[in-house]
């Protein structure tokens, strides 16, 4: 849908729920420990502790902060809903999505860790 949305000039809002499980390492490690127990990563393909941990760099503050820059990171991406009554939270995510690039080969990286993760569910 992102490409054709594109091709037609569309903006795509995207409601990005990541403050659901990345805000807690203890949730984030136990859905990791699930996915590599399905067999929907590979076992070494992160560390079992802190596993989104190398996405923390630059101007890239948290695992929440990578997931908005994440969620933003694409031409038909024309808003990024964070959904949040927390001030703080609110501040945190709008800093994250005033510069959505991130570091040289990590969006693939994810695409390449989880991408294909909609199709076990």
């Amino acid at each position: 849908m992102l490409p054709l949305a594109v091709k037609h000039g569309i903006g795509i809002v995207n409601m990005a729920a990541v403050r659901v499980k990345l805000p807690s390492p203890a949730e984030l490690e136990k859905l990791i420990a699930e996915w590599k127990a399905k067999v929907y990563i590979s076992v070494g393909s992160v560390p079992d502790k802190d596993p989104l941990g190398w996405l923390v760099k630059g101007d890239v503050d948290s695992v929440v902060s990578a997931g908005y820059k994440f969620a933003a990171d694409h031409p038909a991406i024309s808003t990024v809903l964070t959904g949040t009554s927390n001030p703080a939270h609110l501040e945190a995510n709008a800093k994250a999505l005033e510069h959505t690039t991130q570091p040289p080969g990590y969006k693939q990286r994810l695409i390449r860790l989880f991408g294909k993760i909609n199709e076990y569910a």
